[in-house]
């Protein structure tokens, strides 16, 4: 299935900051802007996570009504352009229809479709096939846990659970290593592994507060004593806005962060640039 999507584009002015080290009070302004996209998307579906890679958007939602999971692939060359493409893949699996968040790794973006309430709750994870996204050929083991999003790591996988209560790594053929506590604290929605031992989450603690969080966590082993909270970036309220920017998807590419914090149809997706944080 092929539709259009347009796009309007606009400046908002907005407060981005980064704070080192989860309680240090220190904070630094990420610009003075986000560049804003509209997605003209006419179905109705409860926005989860996003992904980018070189050529697309990647976007997983669930339809609540008709209790299906989705996953768009959108074609970047026409974002501001207003004549762009995209596919959709249903991944319901059953009584599993809730996508997770998104991740990349290799020529596979990762996604777990879950039973839609918390645990005792059971997901199964796929391997899309970027280059073929078709339905057919994926990568699959089951986790018997409501998985919400995902961060595809060198060593394994992390999943963490429903308002990421717990995280779990996975080895790739889906065993489980070990299960641990939430170092940061905060219900994250989306994931992304970043380099080294490192991932980017975010998520919020409270959906009427307006502030919402993207921390960096540091995991460096299997121990969970030593996965901690290295950097926090704070995207403070908008005007206009009541949920905050971090309470659904989220995604990092090259020297930007994105976030996509409304449901289709018409959601907005906001860029912001980032400094590099690790220094």
């Amino acid at each position: 299935m092929e539709d259009k999507i347009a796009f309007r584009v606009f400046i908002l002015f907005s407060a981005l900051s980064i704070c080192l080290g989860a309680d240090a009070q220190e904070k630094f302004k990420l610009g003075k802007s986000a560049l804003v996209r509209e997605l003209k998307i006419a179905d109705r579906c409860h926005t989860q996570g996003i992904a980018f890679d070189e050529k697309f958007l990647y976007l997983s939602c669930v339809d609540q009504l008709q209790r299906q999971g989705w996953i768009y692939r959108i074609e970047r060359s026409g974002m501001e352009s207003g004549k762009q493409i995209y596919q959709k893949l249903n991944v319901t699996r059953a009584g599993q229809y809730h996508p997770s968040g998104l991740d990349i790794s290799g020529s596979c973006l990762w996604v777990a479709v879950a039973e839609y309430h918390p645990s005792p709750a059971s997901s199964t994870v796929l391997c899309i096939d970027r280059s073929l996204f078709k339905p057919a050929g994926y990568r699959v083991f089951d986790v018997p846990d409501h998985i919400g999003a995902l961060a595809a790591m060198k060593n394994w996988l992390v999943a963490l659970n429903w308002d990421a209560k717990e995280f779990y790594l996975l080895d790739y053929s889906g065993k489980i290593l070990v299960k641990g506590p939430n170092p940061g604290k905060t219900a994250y929605q989306d994931c992304n592994y970043l380099s080294g031992d490192e991932v980017i989450c975010s998520g919020s603690s409270s959906l009427l507060s307006g502030a919402g969080y993207a921390d960096i966590i540091q995991i460096p082993d299997q121990s969970p004593d030593n996965w901690r909270v290295k950097a926090r970036l704070i995207a403070e309220k908008m005007p206009g806005r009541i949920s905050p920017l971090t309470r659904e998807g989220m995604a990092i590419w090259e020297d930007k962060i994105y976030f996509l914090p409304d449901d289709l149809p018409n959601p907005a997706l906001y860029q912001f640039d980032i400094p590099v944080w690790q220094k």
